[in-house]
Order: structure tokens, then C-alpha cells, then sequence
């Protein structure tokens, strides 16, 4: 069998071969915590940059003195002068088809259906014909279906 001497030595070899993978466990351990502070520090840095362009675009909050105390207030930024101009145009173009559909309200109630009676004038309005009804009613649809999709 082994001698001892033999046994003591692979024993020392053992222990030699632990204490230098130990050694190395650590290398490796240490370089992996200072790739992730750096993966984190640039993640860190990246969130920063965009919430300065959200900042310049949405608004920040701001210190305002007031009389003699500081008081923190939201300074909107240019994108919610966009969305308010934007909501002008909305409401501009609506009122435009509410507009457009109150005057073909008016035409059909203007002109009495072809064969029908007029009021009680000298001269009776001309009467309207299937076509220029259809036409008022075609529009007076498509101007619902813009409305309802703005």
C-alpha cells in the first residue's frame, strides 16, 4: 500500500489544488461583482439620460419662493402644450361637423319630400328629390362617423 510519506504528500497536493481553486473562485467572484457595479452603473446612467428627455418634454418639478418659503410646483414642459393644441384642433374640427350637420338638418326640414305639401305660402318651397335626400342623408351619416372618430 501507500507509505505515508506518499499519502502526506497527495494530501498536500490536495490541499494545495483547494486553496489555489478557492483562490480563483474569489478572482472570478470579484470580477463578476465589478462587471455588474459597471452593467449597473451604465443602466444606472442610461435611466438618468431619459428621465432628463421626459423631463424636457413632460415637465419637472420646480422650487418657487413665496414670500418667504420655498414651495415645490410642476413646470409643464412643451409636450402638454402640444397635447392642448392638439385637443384645440379636435374640438375646432367637431364643432365644424356639428356645424355641417345642423345645416343639412336644415335642408331637409327646408324642403318638403317630392309629392308633399309645402306650408301655407303663395309659392311652396321646390320639392326635394329621392336623390338630394339620400345625398343629405349619406352626408349627414359620414359627418357622424367623423365625430365619432375624432
Amino acid at each position: 500500500g501507500p507509505t505515508r510519506a506518499e499519502v502526506g504528500r497527495v494530501r498536500e497536493e490536495a490541499d494545495a489544488a483547494a486553496a489555489e481553486w478557492e483562490k480563483g473562485k474569489e478572482a472570478a467572484e470579484e470580477q463578476l461583482v465589478k462587471a455588474w457595479r459597471e452593467v449597473a452603473g451604465r443602466a444606472r446612467e442610461a435611466a438618468a439620460r431619459k428621465i432628463g428627455e421626459l423631463e424636457r418634454d413632460l415637465g419637472k418639478v420646480v422650487m418657487q419662493r413665496t414670500g418667504t418659503s420655498l414651495a415645490e410646483v410642476w413646470e409643464e414642459g412643451p409636450a402638454f402644450a402640444e397635447v392642448a393644441d392638439r385637443m384645440a384642433r379636435l374640438q375646432t374640427e367637431r364643432d365644424e361637423i356639428d356645424k355641417k350637420r345642423k345645416e343639412l338638418n336644415g335642408m331637409k326640414k327646408a324642403a318638403p319630400p317630392a309629392g308633399g305639401k309645402g306650408a301655407d305660402t303663395s309659392m311652396p318651397p321646390p320639392a326635394m328629390s329621392s336623390i338630394e335626400s339620400f345625398y343629405i342623408q349619406e352626408q349627414d351619416e359620414v359627418l357622424k362617423l367623423r365625430s365619432t372618430a375624432l
